[in-house]
């Protein structure tokens, strides 16, 4: 899943994979390649969590790719101790976010729900999981977003994922059901709204995954690559959480699920 890029130019390819077993166990994998200037770099991580806290595990080697193949996704890095599969439950789905003569933002939602079984170190995690693989040719700072609001919401019978940037004047919202997407709705920290129907995301017994500003991944670069950056990238927030959701679409009884969801600001 690589993208053409011109020497000098921007281009980030970042892949996000996850699995959240019955009783709320969480797997996130990242998995990045960065090529800016003459410079290019590679990172992966894992972030894992149960009911009381997360952990995270990092490495800057360069890594294979998840490989899809025959409707099943693996990803292996062995300097992280990960062995996961995802196999395909939904058709995937893809959108051109953004384009302008600077750059682009492709996302493609390779696998919108899977049964998927995540080896870490010494554990095995089965579950739901989900997997999403963005391009961009562009800074992220040089997006027209002040807010970024993502999630996905799983249930054995159903999946829902949302995109939704905030920028005063210039809102724009991607909400996806089945696989279908919504013509209309609206997104908030607790509730998505879509024709037919909406997700609750209840606070009571919301865990936090992550809350903190992404300028720590900037650390491991080089000195060069850390003064290129714009200092808009030094001040990003993200909050990520693990929720129970309860999804109620018109005419079909209510279907819990596991719900991963952040808010990202990328302006103060």
């Amino acid at each position: 899943m690589k993208e053409p890029s011109r020497p000098g130019r921007f281009c980030l390819s970042k892949w996000y994979l996850d699995a959240v077993g019955e009783s709320g166990e969480v797997f996130i994998g990242y998995r990045a390649a960065l090529q800016w200037r003459r410079v290019a770099v590679s990172y992966a991580a894992t972030l894992t969590g149960g009911a009381l806290e997360s952990r995270t595990r990092s490495t800057m080697r360069s890594e294979e790719e998840p490989i899809l193949r025959m409707g099943s996704l693996a990803w292996t890095s062995s300097a992280l101790e990960v062995d996961g599969c995802w196999r395909q439950a939904a058709a995937p789905i893809e959108r051109t976010l953004y384009a302008s003569p600077e750059g682009a933002v492709v996302w493609r939602c390779l696998v919108p729900s899977a049964q998927a079984e995540v080896r870490s170190r010494s554990s095995i995690l089965s579950g739901l999981g989900y997997v999403e693989h963005l391009s961009m040719t562009l800074p992220p700072w040089r997006l027209p977003i002040d807010t970024l609001r993502w999630g996905r919401f799983l249930s054995p019978e159903h999946s829902v994922v949302w995109i939704d940037w905030r920028r005063e004047g210039d809102d724009r919202t991607w909400i996806f059901v089945d696989g279908a997407e919504a013509r209309c709705g609206s997104v908030s920290e607790e509730e998505i709204f879509f024709e037919g129907g909406r997700l609750r995301l209840p606070m009571p017994g919301r865990l936090t995954l992550r809350d903190g500003r992404l300028s720590h991944l900037l650390r491991s670069l080089s000195l060069p690559l850390r003064r290129s950056f714009d200092a808009r990238a030094l001040a990003i927030h993200e909050t990520k959480w693990r929720t129970r959701g309860v999804l109620e679409c018109s005419g079909a009884p209510p279907s819990e699920g596991w719900v991963i969801h952040e808010i990202v600001r990328l302006r103060p």
